[in-house]
């Protein structure tokens, strides 16, 4: 099996069928679920050739072999996005949350050109890579925003300087 259909196949089984649920020790509630359409951001497509495509079809073209790792690795930008695409499985490591972790309480303003629109990052420091998974909002519900590993020069670059908030409680709820 390809490596995107890899992701697709594990996307839909441990990412897609949940509500994720995040309770805050300072009373808020942090509610998301994945969707077709967060594929291409969250593997980085929209930074590449298939930036034409509409985000439920780039994940039908992925699902259909469509769009592969081969075809990707072919485009200009490949360098920019090949960590998130080779470790996108990582995403549900950071899923595996429990009281007492915490996250970011994400401040833009804080970085330079930043343009990301997550009020939330979730993220995990401990492997000598930044892990990142950002939250952003849309209307009452959260939805993934960002996929990204950091390594190298500033792997905190993201959570340097940020406002942690330790989670209260995790859930990960089956949709009907």
């Amino acid at each position: 099996m390809s490596l995107l259909l890899k992701i697709i196949k594990d996307f839909d089984e441990h990412l897609k069928p949940y509500e994720f649920i995040i309770e805050l020790e300072n009373g808020k509630i942090i509610e998301f679920n994945f969707k077709k359409e967060n594929i291409k951001h969250l593997l980085g497509l929209h930074k590449t050739i298939f930036n034409q495509f509409y985000a439920t079809l780039i994940y039908k073209k992925i699902k259909k072999g469509h769009i592969t790792l081969e075809k990707l690795k072919n485009d200009n930008n490949f360098s920019d996005i090949e960590t998130r695409v080779l470790k996108f499985s990582r995403i549900k490591d950071l899923l595996n949350l429990k009281p007492g972790d915490k996250i970011i309480e994400f401040d833009n303003s804080l970085l330079i050109n930043c343009n990301l629109k997550s009020e939330y990052i979730i993220y995990d420091e401990d492997t000598g890579e930044t892990l990142h998974l950002g939250l952003a909002k849309s209307n009452v519900k959260y939805y993934p925003e960002t996929w990204f590993i950091r390594e190298g020069k500033e792997p905190n670059k993201y959570i340097k300087g940020q406002k942690k908030i330790k989670i209260k409680k995790f859930e990960k709820i089956r949709k009907p």
